[in-house]
């Protein structure tokens, strides 16, 4: 006990005589221990900062035979030795009990069943020795240690946090003697009960004053009535207030605050908690979020709000129905954000956080997972080289606040698995963080697209060379970028972090433009087609949770820091292959002339520069329309790229003519990365014609 942290109360009081305590710094909190003088009243920080769950036991509360049954005796049979216990002034107990993550997320709660209390994490219990009326707070048992609330109290207590409580019984089958101390309570005296529910007492009648409005009632009996709300009190006049006896509902200690501070209805806030339990306000985008039951989340401006929760009405006192969204958006302590953002780490308290964790994190490994399926099939589609793509998935899981800077690319024919690997870690990660597409030119470019608003892995199938062409540059933001903004209709856009690593498939072969200064892909090309036993086999193991747990801590377990993960890609003869195709067609060209079209007549001979166009030409490509732009791009590689083998000479009938060099030229094509050919064929032999000018 001399461990716990400790705040200052009020003489004779169970009140704070310190404020800023509630929420501070563990620096603060040892600074108000350090000043608290315990030989006076002391209140013990309950929670997180003393690391108990206090129980308090107002009893009270309770009929005088049922408290009679409340003991220490009693109170042991019920937690066990390894507790504190607490005896107060008004015959209640307080009871301490490790506090640990079972308990993390209860809240302070009042009047479990009537008389029980619990404290947590921003609440106090008085502190032993502190004295109220000259009666003392006193230990009557302290175990050697603290164990966690025991199992069976554990259910009980969490089964009632954020539910109502029992309804109470109808007018007609009131519990008259529970009814005539809330009554007592009330200062009403003298009560005679006329009826089930109608009463006459002492308040009523000349030189009177009622209890609820401090009026003089002469001939009006009162009467007690129950709604959905509670049970309530009023006298039959018209001029007389109601007053709530009992509520149905438990409340923290914060909506208690709220009910009396702010003057909300207990209905209200009741469906209030479960309605932010999915659905908050965000400031800076003006919109409202909604987490739906799938794990999707809606973001929609307050027209769109209304009309999806147009059937939540709430009772008032007066058992009216009101609307529920229209009293929220004037609640000043609704749930509500600075901002949205995307944050596996570290999010600030302030912003709305969409990332929810993988869902294979939920599995707990009992060691029966396989993982030899998974192996089996990324060897398959990986060409026998898993290294890279197997560190590349384990990233993913290993760092989920950042994203890789590459992108496997997978070009194949039906039935080599690639859809079936992704389906086990769209499993793994969990339908929230997994998006796949076939349709990227709308679902993932269109302006409305929101499939990285909380992404971890993007997988754009049938990926087509059209639509990845047209879209280059936002798929070099995609892969690159950090952050990614977001549009919706009606809302403001916003700005998230760009967490998605992005696989393409095709069965195309050249499904995305590979540029000559390439940084971001990788390629493979899976020859074997799969029989239908293997994916029968497959279908069923890859829906065992187990195995998928399996997975996890086999890619978690790899090492992956020490990669660079733009040198150390493999260079595959298809990933060769689709940077040629991606190759201007002029570059194809000048390839092609060199290397399997190079008239033997040019060899040391000047070549004019209306011969190599009209073989440009017949090579099948016009971007260049004439001899002159022709001339204009040849003196641009020259130029510009340093392009060898070019000799220029003396012109003849008024065009260029150049000797070319062909080894030189092949040599620069393939410093550049511009030839697919590893050596040179022979020139092509063509007649002479003896005309021929030099």
């Amino acid at each position: 006990m001399e461990n716990f942290k400790t705040i200052q109360l009020l003489e004779n009081s169970k009140s704070p005589a310190v404020s800023g305590w509630s929420g501070a710094s563990p620096e603060k909190l040892d600074a108000f221990t350090m000043i608290t003088d315990r030989t006076k009243n002391y209140g013990v920080l309950c929670g997180e900062p003393s690391g108990f769950i206090g129980l308090d036991y107002d009893i009270y509360k309770l009929p005088t035979e049922t408290r009679k049954n409340i003991n220490l005796d009693s109170l042991k049979g019920i937690h066990g030795d390894d507790c504190i216990i607490i005896e107060t002034p008004s015959g209640g107990f307080h009871v301490y009990h490790l506090f640990n993550e079972s308990v993390a997320e209860w809240k302070g709660l009042t009047g479990i069943d009537g008389y029980l209390d619990i404290r947590t994490t921003g609440n106090y219990l008085v502190g032993a020795g502190s004295k109220i009326d000259g009666n003392e707070y006193r230990v009557i048992h302290q175990g050697e240690k603290l164990s966690p609330v025991p199992d069976e109290l554990f259910k009980i207590i969490d089964e009632k946090m954020g539910t109502k409580l029992k309804k109470v019984p109808s007018s007609q089958d009131f519990d008259r003697d529970e009814v005539q101390e809330l009554l007592e309570a009330e200062n009403f005296t003298g009560i005679k009960w006329i009826s089930q529910y109608g009463f006459d007492c002492d308040q009523r009648g000349k030189r009177t004053s009622c209890p609820l409005c401090n009026q003089t009632h002469t001939s009006n009996h009162y009467f007690v009535f129950e709604n959905e709300v509670g049970i309530f009190v009023k006298n039959h006049s018209n001029k007389c207030s109601t007053k709530k006896l009992k509520s149905k509902f438990l409340f923290t200690d914060e909506e208690k605050e709220q009910i009396e501070v702010n003057g909300l209805e207990e209905d209200y806030v009741m469906k209030k908690r479960e309605f932010e339990k999915t659905s908050c306000f965000i400031q800076k985008t003006g919109g409202y979020v909604t987490e739906n039951k799938d794990g999707s989340v809606s973001i929609t401006n307050l027209k769109s709000l209304k009309e999806r929760f147009s059937n939540w009405l709430y009772r008032n006192t007066k058992g009216e129905k009101k609307s529920f969204v229209e009293a929220w958006m004037k609640d000043v302590s609704r749930r509500e954000y600075l901002d949205i953002d995307f944050v596996p780490e570290n999010c600030p308290k302030t912003t709305f956080n969409l990332w929810k964790g993988y869902e294979v994190e939920n599995v707990i490994a009992d060691g029966s997972g396989d993982i030899q399926p998974f192996l089996d099939l990324a060897d398959q589609l990986t060409e026998h080289n898993t290294d890279y793509f197997m560190k590349w998935l384990a990233f993913l899981f290993q760092h989920p606040g950042s994203k890789p800077i590459t992108s496997p690319v997978f070009t194949s024919v039906e039935g080599t698995g690639k859809n079936s690997f992704f389906d086990l870690i769209a499993r793994m990660m969990g339908n929230d963080l997994y998006f796949e597409t076939g349709d990227a030119d709308n679902q993932v470019f269109g302006r409305f697209a929101t499939a990285l608003e909380k992404n971890k892995l993007l997988f754009m199938d049938e990926m087509e060379g059209s639509v990845a062409f047209k879209h280059q540059a936002k798929i070099k933001s995609i892969i690159t970028n950090e952050r990614h903004t977001i549009e919706r209709k009606n809302v403001d856009s916003y700005e998230i972090k760009n967490l998605s690593a992005v696989v393409f498939a095709s069965n195309n072969p050249t499904p995305v433009k590979v540029s000559g200064s390439d940084r971001r892909f990788f390629v493979y090309r899976p020859q074997k087609v799969l029989d239908q036993k293997f994916f029968d086999t497959w279908r069923v193991w890859v829906k065992n949770p187990q195995n998928q747990r399996a997975v996890y801590d086999y890619l978690m377990a790899l090492d992956v820091e020490d990669v660079n993960w733009i040198s150390d890609r493999p260079v595959s003869s298809t990933y060769q292959e689709m940077k040629y195709n991606a190759l201007p067609s002029f570059i194809k060209w000048l390839d092609y002339t060199i290397c399997d079209n190079f008239q033997n007549n040019w060899i040391n001979r000047p070549v004019e520069i209306k011969t190599l166009y009209d073989s440009y030409k017949s090579f099948g490509h016009t971007n260049e329309k004439n001899v002159k732009s022709f001339g204009l791009e040849l003196k641009k590689l020259i130029e510009k790229e340093d392009l060898k083998g070019f000799e220029k000479t003396t012109p003849s009938h008024g065009y260029k003519r150049y000797f070319i060099d062909r080894q030189k030229v092949f040599d620069w094509l393939k410093e550049k990365g511009y030839t697919l050919s590893t050596e040179l064929e022979l020139p092509l032999e063509i007649e002479l014609n003896n005309n021929d000018d030099y």
